[in-house]
């Protein structure tokens, strides 16, 4: 059975005159905001960490996340929104960051891909954003070198979040680590929960 949701994914950028690095640390819901530091020397034993680099995320609740782009792409109200920015890049030895994936737990496939150009000034700009149906990926193309901070990457969806893996990729290797995403109910488990509600409801009718 296909399970369905739409997601709405995007290189979004806040509104100007908004701070470029961090902004996301005061934002949407305190539970699920953060910076996880990602170093391809991490995958392996010995491996060299030719560069390392910061990642803000947050969640916004249903209804919470304002921004200035066009309206008639605004994420729905009923949605959660997902938000991320690359906000510092390290090197000892030249490495560059070239793309940020997020792991999605659901089978079901995009209605809309949207990328807005309008950042604030020397924020760096995915050249393009990609749904694949477990996938949201940004990718960098020049690479995204040290000193320099992303703008805001995000996309929506109707359901709450929970901690899923989440790659950042570029040369010479690439490091996972767990942020935000949108968690799917198993058809099994929405089942089960429904006959419980069923059961509870007849003993209260039968009391």
């Amino acid at each position: 059975m296909t399970r369905y949701a739409t997601v709405v994914i995007a290189g979004l950028l806040l509104a100007v005159g908004t701070a470029a690095g961090g902004v996301l640390l005061n934002e949407g819901m305190p539970a699920w905001r953060g910076t996880e530091t990602y170093d391809p020397g991490n995958m392996f034993p010995g491996a060299t960490s030719w560069w390392t680099a910061d990642v803000d995320h947050t969640v916004y609740e249903p209804g919470t996340f304002s921004f200035s782009v066009d309206p008639g792409h605004r994420p729905k109200g009923s949605h959660y929104v997902y938000a991320y920015q690359i906000v510092d890049v390290s090197s000892t030895y030249g490495g560059y960051v070239t793309q940020l994936s997020v792991g999605l737990n659901m089978d079901g496939g995009a209605t809309e891909c949207v990328w807005y150009v309008q950042s604030d000034p020397g924020d760096v700009d995915p050249s393009t954003c990609d749904l694949a149906p477990f996938t949201a990926r940004w990718t960098y193309s020049p690479e995204f070198a040290v000193g320099q901070v992303s703008s805001v990457m995000y996309f929506s969806s109707p359901y709450a979040p929970w901690d899923d893996s989440s790659t950042l990729s570029g040369y010479m290797g690439a490091d996972t680590q767990y942020v935000p995403s949108p968690y799917v109910p198993e058809p099994t488990m929405l089942g089960l929960l429904a006959l419980g509600m069923c059961a509870i409801m007849r003993r209260r009718q039968t009391a």
